[in-house]
């Protein structure tokens, strides 16, 4: 396969985790077994699970001056990702993430701090990183207007957009005629066409309506369960893998980035969604949003065992 040549424009935060063993209701204060501080914000996380799978990703980002986003600095270039074009801003603090952890699942609530500040430094980076490339993902946690211009700029470039709808905000639909993939959540997908879903049969019915009326792919990620796309006016699933689940902060991240990577890289989408979605499921048996994020190798290897192949 050749090099990918991605480029994100995403979001840094430090995630401050608690293990809980429950999480708290309104006015009940519960003490935490633990406290973790790990890298994350969703494009962080998407840079890196695009760049375990090939070298060839670049990341646009903005932190704070502040010992985060020195942190944050710091450890993405120990992984290898450039950070030429990850500015410090004054006047900001480094995006942050609250992460209540209980067995299996979580909760999470954000500050975006610098992750929205509008700024020149970004407009530059885009303009400086995205002639050449294959694909861009984005996110929703950046600054509107940014993601805007920067989408619109791909599209003139003739560069494949890959957009995660998450956390979701009705801009969506405003930025849709610029994107070429999306990939929202159930609940995502449900905001999108602004009707609940209730069955299986439901939401396959309005993913293959909604495919019919917009000039976008779907793809739909449904966790532990997998994630399905519409090909030639059917669903098509494809079925997450057994693990054992450690920590499921990230996955959804992961699946963007590896997407994405073999995409640009010219595989088909059928075998970029199945590799993401294995790729997924393996990144929950670790703890942490990028510490376990697989290699193209470990996807391979899980996918040609003898489990996965009966």
């Amino acid at each position: 396969m050749s090099k990918s040549d991605v480029l994100v424009l995403g979001s840094i935060n430090m995630d401050i985790s608690l293990k809980v063993n429950q999480l708290p209701r309104i006015g009940e204060t519960i003490l935490s077994e633990g406290v973790d501080y790990q890298l994350g914000g969703k494009g962080s996380n998407q840079a890196v699970a695009a760049y375990k799978i090939s070298q060839g990703t670049d990341f646009i980002a903005c932190v704070g001056e502040d010992s985060f986003g020195q942190t944050a600095i710091r450890q993405l270039g120990q992984v290898g990702l450039p950070t030429d074009t990850i500015m410090m801003l004054k006047g900001a603090h480094t995006g942050m993430a609250t992460v209540l952890k209980i067995q299996g699942d979580n909760s999470i609530v954000v500050a975006n701090g610098a992750n929205k500040v509008a700024n020149e430094q970004t407009r530059q980076a885009i303009d400086q990183k995205l002639p050449g490339k294959r694909v861009l993902l984005t996110q929703l946690e950046t600054n509107f207007s940014d993601l805007e211009y920067a989408l619109r700029k791909a599209k003139g470039l003739k560069v494949i957009n890959i957009l995660n709808p998450a956390p979701y905000h009705p801009i969506v639909n405003d930025l849709l005629p610029y994107v070429d993939i999306v990939t929202p959540n159930e609940t995502e997908f449900e905001n999108i066409i602004g009707r609940k879903l209730t069955t299986r049969e439901e939401f396959k019915a309005a993913m293959v309506d909604w495919v019919q009326q917009n000039d976008t792919q779907l793809i739909l990620t449904k966790g532990s369960e997998g994630s399905l796309t519409v090909i030639e006016g059917q669903v098509h699933m494809f079925p997450a893998i057994n693990v054992d689940v450690v920590d499921t902060t990230g996955a959804g991240d992961t699946f963007n980035g590896i997407l994405a990577s073999l995409v640009a890289r010219g595989e088909g989408l059928e075998k970029a969604i199945r590799f993401a979605t294995v790729g997924a499921s393996l990144s929950t048996e670790g703890y942490g949003p990028q510490a376990a994020m697989p290699g193209l190798d470990q996807i391979i290897e899980r996918l040609e065992s003898p489990q996965e192949k009966s």
